[in-house]
């Protein structure tokens, strides 16, 4: 109980101070059983309501159809190709990045699919996925496959090893340029009356 007052008088998060507990009773497991420490935890005291919890993450609103037309009116590409594949397909955005032209069928828009093959990790270097169950078909609809042909043709680089969704230099994009580049094109969304779609990127 007293590890928990301390951190929450530092200011800690319960969250924090949840994975702190977690650490320090790893700590406590090796040391009892890989160097026979015989001192007891001092997790072991505390009753389950005295434990710090971390607190539920508020569930995220979801955009509506109209939020989503906004946003992509008034997105760039190749930003507007990756969001409009990322609507369509549910991957991540380290998996969209991710993407080589060798995992890209759309030869037949009928029967066009993307294949996650490997992920983008925050060093832009393209890595395995964490499991096997993470390698996956993804069939695409048409309307997906005609966008991605387009953007292929505009595309500097379409060999099988270069990414989908590249820059000038042929690196993956970022995931922090995704992200601004998402912002803006919010920022601009606007309905039909003209008012802004998304208030609150404006508010200081």
């Amino acid at each position: 109980e007293q590890i928990a007052e301390v951190l929450r008088e530092a200011g800690y998060s319960d969250w924090t101070m949840t994975g702190v507990s977690g650490v320090l009773g790893q700590v406590w497991k090796f040391a009892r059983v890989r160097m026979g420490y015989t001192a007891p935890s001092p997790l072991e005291g505390l009753w389950r309501d005295e434990r710090p919890k971390g607190r539920a993450r508020a569930a995220r609103r979801m955009w509506d159809d109209a939020e989503l037309a906004a946003v992509m009116r008034s997105a760039q590409e190749p930003y507007r190709t990756l969001f409009a594949v990322a609507l369509v397909t549910g991957a991540r955005q380290s998996e969209l990045l991710g993407l080589t032209w060798a995992d890209v069928s759309i030869s037949d828009p009928d029967d066009a699919e993307l294949r996650f093959e490997a992920q983008v990790d925050r060093a832009g270097k393209r890595v395995a996925m964490k499991t096997e169950e993470s390698r996956r078909p993804a069939p695409i609809t048409r309307d997906l496959a005609v966008i991605l042909a387009a953007h292929k043709l505009r595309a500097t680089d379409t060999s099988g090893e270069a990414f989908v969704f590249a820059t000038r230099t042929g690196r993956a994009i970022s995931q922090r340029n995704v992200v601004r580049e998402l912002r803006r094109p919010q920022r601009k969304a606007t309905d039909g009356q003209g008012r802004r779609v998304f208030p609150v990127l404006h508010e200081l």
